[in-house]
């Protein structure tokens, strides 16, 4: 916004009057200022400086409404008032009234097209709604006219960002605290390219930059205890949590992380708790929901679990109405997939009891897993998800993790029959045969899962952990990693057979996996898909799993209801994998023969 002083010459009194706003503004005593122009205008209304000036002061003061009425007044004194135009879209954007907002500042560069200000707040408008390309040339345009305009650097920073185009933004960042070293804003969006890019030390440093120069800013308490939480800082993340609470107490991101921290530490009762809380402030956070629900199905609260599972939920695309026990009896139903690739492994065996009730069943599938589940006979069609393929006409849907909720499932009613999948025969033959001349018995092995999944820090251990187990006589360790985690293989000390170049580029997503995996003694995993294909093909399998794992572990067991073949081997410390793999080694060592 700018300020501007009365007209030199006006009545005696006025000037007077003006030269006590001014220096109340400028000593930032903007009640005293205020104060002054609204003497001015009791004497002269007609005065659109000091009109404009009144707005800028009420602006700073946090009344919108009060600067957005002085400056549409300004407006009808006189409409071809660049500067006002600009001053009022900035009163609307802080309102959210985005087009009004962008509607102002290109009227402001109608009569004014070298206005860098206006170029600058109209690219920060149109990045607000999502209009990226002709945001980044208004930024740019005002950069042109203006090239030390740090504001306008920062908000490049902004919508290259946005774009993905992280270097870039992390320079305009760059630039705008070059030319403003106090700028905590550009410092923290530098901050948070760093956590995007997972370089968690430097995000770290950058956010505790900014507070050095912003201590009461809550996105940057929020955002450092992200990053902390992220390295396993546990307790130094939940402080700046709290921190971020005490600042903004309706900040339901914090509680929600908060109850992740203490679920973590196994504390389930503070976890539902800050479930609890966050819900409160957001009753539609379908994370925590989810979250409220683990901390019942992890006890094995099946009652309340899968009701308050449905809590996660958003509503469908589609119009199908929802199965809810109605007659299925020639019927069609579509099942839905969510989550990961495990869930669907898990819950797709509830198919085979909707087909029990005869209906027919169409699953809308995952791409990776659509060569594994065409086969699976309790399926009528699969839809793949993303297909350029209508979605099938069907009588009603049925989330797939919703499936147990329907059936009313319990501890004692989970369908636990395996194998419920199956490999290819011939594939299955074809690795028969080139695995009989590995000598000992067969463990394939899988250490890492997929990186999108935001835990997956947690879940996931270095191949080197496996070490006491390649120490064991007589053990063969055979890798079914796939991609990302690979390339640790060249790093370990411990002789692995590396199939995962040759496996599924030819069959498909998982079909030779599930063929090598029904020719193996054992199969060691941690919490990823592998494990679930493992225990629905009906193979032995042993889980690694973090300290506080997934609901459907539940507390304190060896055994899965889930999957009778399962062992479960969980950490005794918080983000602590050597005694889970030496009392693996141990269970290797006095393993009856033929058995795991």
């Amino acid at each position: 916004m700018t300020t501007a002083s009365p007209t030199p010459g006006e009545p005696a009194g006025l000037d007077a009057l003006a030269a006590v706003a001014q220096r109340e503004h400028r000593a930032g005593r903007l009640a005293e200022a205020a104060a002054a122009y609204r003497k001015i205008l009791a004497l002269r209304s007609d005065l659109v400086e000091a009109h404009n000036n009144l707005g800028i002061i009420l602006a700073q003061q946090g009344d919108a409404d009060g600067a957005r009425t002085e400056f549409e007044h300004v407006l009808t004194l006189k409409p071809q008032y660049a500067e006002v135009h600009n001053n009022l879209g900035t009163v609307l954007l802080g309102q959210g009234q985005l087009d009004q907002a962008a509607a102002r500042y290109e009227q402001a560069l109608a009569l004014r097209p070298d206005y860098p200000q206006a170029h600058n707040n109209l690219g920060l408008t149109l990045f607000r709604q999502g209009q990226l390309d002709p945001a980044v040339a208004h930024c740019q345009q005002a950069l042109a006219l203006l090239p030390n305009y740090a504001e306008a650097h920062y908000n490049l920073g902004l919508v290259r960002g946005k774009q993905g185009q992280l270097d870039q933004a992390a320079a305009c960042y760059e630039q705008a605290l070059a030319l403003r070293p106090d700028y905590a804003d550009a410092c923290w969006g530098l901050g948070n390219l760093l956590l995007r890019q997972n370089k968690l030390d430097q995000a770290a440093a950058r956010f505790e930059q900014t507070l050095a120069l912003r201590p009461h800013f809550a996105e940057a308490h929020y955002d450092l205890g992200v990053t902390l939480w992220r390295q396993g800082q546990l307790d130094q993340a939940s402080a700046r949590f709290e921190q971020t609470l005490a600042l903004r107490p309706a900040y339901p991101e914090a509680c929600y992380n908060l109850a992740l921290i203490a679920w973590a530490q196994g504390k389930y009762d503070q976890a539902a708790a800050r479930f609890e809380q966050a819900l409160a402030l957001r009753p539609d956070y379908a994370d925590a929901h989810w979250g409220r629900a683990a901390c019942y199905l992890v006890e094995g609260d099946y009652e309340h679990g899968w009701p308050a599972h449905e809590g996660r939920l958003r509503p469908p695309r589609h119009t199908l109405p929802r199965w809810t026990g109605q007659p299925l009896a020639g019927r069609s139903l579509l099942l839905t997939t969510e989550q990961g690739l495990g869930d669907t492994l898990q819950f797709v065996r509830y198919a085979r009891m909707l087909k029990e009730l005869g209906a027919r069943v169409v699953l809308a599938c995952q791409p990776a897993l659509g060569p594994l589940l065409a086969s699976y006979p309790h399926l009528d069609e699969l839809f793949i998800v993303g297909s350029a393929e209508e979605l099938p006409r069907c009588d009603f849907y049925l989330p797939l993790l919703s499936a147990p909720q329907a059936f009313h499932t319990d501890a004692a009613t989970i369908p636990c029959d395996v194998p419920y999948l199956a490999a290819d025969p011939a594939l299955t033959d074809q690795w028969r045969e080139e695995l009989s001349g590995v000598d000992g018995f067969k463990i394939g092995i899988v250490w890492q899962g997929s990186r999108e999944f935001a835990s997956d820090r947690w879940r996931s251990m270095p191949l080197a952990q496996f070490a006491p187990l390649a120490r064991q006589r007589g053990v063969r360790l055979i890798s079914l990693q796939k991609g990302f985690g690979s390339e640790q293989i060249a790093t370990v000390d411990f002789p692995i057979l590396d199939l995962s170049g040759r496996l599924d580029e030819t069959a498909g997503p998982f079909m030779d996996t599930a063929a090598v995996i029904r020719n193996l003694d054992l199969v060691i995993a941690p919490d990823t898909g592998i494990g679930h294909l493992a225990g629905a093909l009906g193979v032995p399998v042993w889980l690694a799993l973090q300290f506080a794992p997934d609901w459907r572990w539940l507390r304190d067991r060896e055994d899965s209801p889930w999957y009778p073949t399962m062992r479960l081997f969980r950490q005794t410390t918080f983000d602590r994998w050597p005694d889970v793999f030496e009392r693996m080694a141990d269970a290797l060592q006095s393993r009856d023969p033929g058995t795991v």
